[in-house]
C-alpha cells in the first residue's frame, strides 16, 4: 500500500512539474512574440508577403522535405556506430513523426518521447534514448562549431564599421555562451550529489556514443550531414528573401545559426517567440525596416512546420498498423 502510494505521488510530481514547464513554455514564448511583433508595422509585414514571388516554391519543397531524410541517415549511421541495427526505413518513419509532433504538439520533447517508444523494440530503452540524444548532440555540436566561427567573422566586420550596437550585440552573444557554460560546471557537482551514479554514468555512455563517432571511419560522413543540414537552413533563409524580393542581408544568414541554436532550446514553442526577438535584437543595427526581419523569421519557422506535414501521413499509418 505504501508502495502504491509513492507510486502515485510521484506520477502526481511528475504531472504537475509537466504543468508548469508546459506553461512557462506559453508564457515564455507569449511574452516574446509580443516584444517582437510590437516593434514593427503588421501592414508592411502583410505587403512583403503579398508580394512573395511563387516561381521557387518547388526548390524551396524539395529542400524542407530533405531535412528529415539527412537527419535519419545520420541518426542510422550513430545506431550502427552504437552497436544497434534500425532499418533506415523505420527511422525515416519516426523521424518525420518526430518532426510533425515537435512542430504542432505543445508537450516537451513530447516527438522524441514518441520515437523512443517505437525504436526501442531493436534494442533497450536506455540505449535508445542514448542514441537519440548523441544524434543530437552531434548536430549541436556541429551548429555550435560554425556558430562560433560565424561568430567570429562578425566580430571581424565590426571592426570595419564600428558601432555601439554591434558591439553590445557581441556581448550579448558571449555572455550568453559563457552564461551556459556557468551553469553546466556550477550544476555539474549538484547532479552528481543528488542522483545517484546510474544517472550520470548514463551521460558518461552518451559521450562515449559522440567520442566513437568522431573517432570512427564514418566521421567525416556524418559531419558531412550535419553541414549539409546547416546549409539547407541557410539556403531556406535564401530563398525567402527571393520570394519577398528583399536585399541578400549578410547578417542575416551570418547570425542565422547562432539564432537556430539558441531555438533549439526547448524553452518556447518550436523556437517560436525566441527565433524573432533573437534576429531583431541582433538584426536591428544592420536593418532599418524590422518588419523585414520578422517577416524572414515568420516564413522560415511557417516552412519548417510545413516540411514537418509529411510526418502526420506516418503517424496515421503506424497508428493503423497497431
Amino acid at each position: 500500500m505504501n508502495s502504491l502510494t509513492l507510486l502515485k505521488n510521484k506520477f502526481r510530481y511528475i504531472a504537475s512539474y509537466k504543468v508548469v514547464i508546459l506553461f512557462l513554455k506559453f508564457f515564455l514564448t507569449s511574452l516574446l512574440l509580443y516584444l517582437s511583433f510590437s516593434s514593427v508595422d503588421f501592414n508592411e509585414i502583410k505587403d512583403f508577403i503579398k508580394n512573395i514571388d511563387l516561381s521557387n516554391l518547388q526548390v524551396y519543397g524539395l529542400l524542407i522535405f530533405f531535412i528529415p531524410l539527412v537527419v535519419s541517415y545520420r541518426m542510422k549511421l550513430v545506431s550502427s556506430l552504437s552497436g544497434v541495427k534500425i532499418p533506415l526505413k523505420k527511422i525515416i518513419s519516426y523521424t518525420y513523426s518526430c518532426h510533425f509532433i515537435n512542430q504542432f504538439i505543445p508537450l516537451p520533447n513530447f516527438g522524441d518521447i514518441i520515437k523512443i517508444f517505437y525504436l526501442k523494440k531493436y534494442t533497450s530503452l536506455k540505449k535508445t534514448t542514448q542514441i537519440i540524444i548523441s544524434d543530437r548532440l552531434i548536430g549541436m555540436l556541429g551548429l555550435s562549431s560554425l556558430s562560433l566561427i560565424f561568430l567570429l567573422l562578425i566580430l571581424v566586420l565590426s571592426f570595419l564599421q564600428v558601432d555601439s550596437k554591434t558591439n553590445n550585440n557581441l556581448i550579448t552573444i558571449l555572455i550568453a555562451f559563457l552564461f551556459f557554460i556557468l551553469l553546466f560546471f556550477k550544476f555539474l557537482p549538484n547532479i552528481s550529489s543528488k542522483f545517484d551514479f546510474t544517472f550520470l554514468n548514463f551521460f558518461l555512455e552518451i559521450f562515449s556514443i559522440v567520442r566513437i563517432v568522431f573517432y570512427s571511419s564514418n566521421c567525416l560522413k556524418i559531419l558531412l550531414l550535419t553541414s549539409i543540414l546547416i546549409c539547407i537552413d541557410l539556403s531556406i533563409l535564401i530563398l525567402i528573401m527571393n520570394l519577398l524580393n528583399v536585399e541578400i542581408f549578410i547578417f542575416i544568414l551570418l547570425y542565422a545559426p547562432i539564432v537556430i541554436l539558441f531555438s533549439l532550446l526547448p524553452i518556447t514553442f518550436a523556437g517560436w517567440g525566441l527565433r524573432e526577438y533573437l534576429f531583431l535584437t541582433f538584426l536591428s543595427t544592420y536593418i532599418s525596416d524590422l518588419s523585414i526581419v520578422i517577416t524572414i523569421s515568420m516564413l522560415f519557422g511557417i516552412f519548417l512546420s510545413i516540411g514537418s506535414l509529411p510526418g502526420l501521413v506516418f503517424i496515421i499509418r503506424n497508428l493503423f498498423k497497431v
